[in-house]
């Protein structure tokens, strides 16, 4: 998977996803919580995100071209990416919302 940060989409501090998972997990495992007992199937809308124009590193190039996955030329609206300066000062705060 190839992941590009836009200027607009930050990804989550690890600690908060942690604390998301954990939250999960504890309803999963309460008996008098109902989160898990009555699975009910309802239709979900996958969340489709504009793709991010970006350049590649040689790391992912390197990917792209070992693998060879599946790829489709995409038209229409993207979102900017975000520079190596924001992604290093992403990096030196330990990671944006």
């Amino acid at each position: 998977m190839i992941v590009a940060l836009s200027a607009d989409q930050k990804r989550i501090k690890s600690a908060a996803l942690l604390e998301r998972l954990g939250a999960m997990h504890r309803r999963v495992v309460n008996p008098a919580d109902s989160y898990c007992q009555y699975p009910r199937p309802r239709k979900c809308e996958p969340r489709y995100r504009d793709p991010v124009d970006a350049v590649l590193n040689k790391h992912a190039l390197g990917l792209v071209n070992t693998r060879k996955p599946s790829l489709v030329t995409h038209s229409g609206k993207s979102q900017v990416a975000m520079t190596p300066d924001e992604l290093s000062a992403m990096e030196a705060q330990g990671v944006s919302d």
